[in-house]
């Protein structure tokens, strides 16, 4: 059996072989299923019974000279595509297609930020931070307040074809297959009440390159990823969100769209 999804453009068939496991092992991934044929990249799903579901905290994927290695899943290349062996649990698919979306989308000169977007209308602004900087409560907040939230934890930052830089969600945690022209790219501060500080492009040139998911840890990887948000961040206003966790921030965030 084959499903296809599409995210950001990139096309993924995802071969399996019983119908009553997809649910489980693609949980959060229906809103990016695609009725027409997406052939990009395959993968075949195999599901392990043998491999227990890991139930602690996971660490970081060991990546491997053709693939990804995790507590309860092996992704290794195989001919034209790749095959992913797994227990029955939605992590390593998950884990498997973020991998591989990093790798194409760059080749393709994009990357995969950690952060949350947010638009109104077609105009979108990316907030960047690590775990714990406030990406999933701003979305949550915003959302409630009327603005449309493309992602939460990954977004695409990427050159549209008018040349423009634009953002577009992934399904990872909340997200929408929809995307939108850069307005603002920021970090984030917790503050008991909301303002939009202006800060230089290099302050969030810094925070915004080390929350960039990179496919492999090589030089020339790193720099390619650099390059992208350095051009992003020079057509854009750069600037620290202050916020409240309260549906009114969407007021404050208006400005910036």
């Amino acid at each position: 059996m084959i499903r296809h999804l599409r995210i950001a453009g990139v096309g993924f068939a995802v071969e399996y072989a019983r119908e009553e496991i997809w649910p489980t092992i693609a949980r959060g991934l229906d809103g990016f299923e695609s009725a027409a044929e997406a052939n990009d990249i395959r993968i075949q799903v195999s599901v392990d019974l043998s491999l227990h579901r890991f139930e602690g905290a996971r660490a970081l994927p060991v990546r491997t000279a053709d693939g990804l290695r995790g507590e309860d899943y092996e992704l290794c290349a195989v001919g034209a595509g790749f095959r992913l062996i797994q227990s029955a649990d939605p992590f390593p698919l998950s884990a498997a297609l973020k991998a591989l979306l990093a790798s194409e989308l760059l080749r393709r000169g994009a990357v995969l930020v950690h952060g949350v977007g947010v638009a109104r209308a077609d105009r979108a602004a990316l907030f960047s931070g690590p775990s714990g900087a406030g990406k999933s409560t701003l979305g949550c907040h915003a959302r409630a307040g009327g603005l449309s939230l493309l992602a939460d934890e990954l977004v695409v930052l990427r050159r549209g074809e008018d040349g423009a830089f634009e953002v577009e969600g992934t399904p990872w945690n909340v997200g929408a297959p929809r995307k939108a022209t850069l307005a603002a790219i920021g970090v984030l501060a917790h503050a008991i009440r909301h303002r939009v500080e202006e800060v230089p492009p290099t302050e969030v040139l810094r925070v915004l390159t080390t929350n960039i998911l990179l496919p492999a840890e090589a030089a020339t990887t790193r720099h390619q990823a650099f390059e992208i948000a350095r051009a992003a961040l020079a057509t854009t206003r750069t600037v620290r969100l202050h916020f409240a966790p309260d549906p009114s921030v969407v007021e404050t965030l208006d400005p910036l769209l």
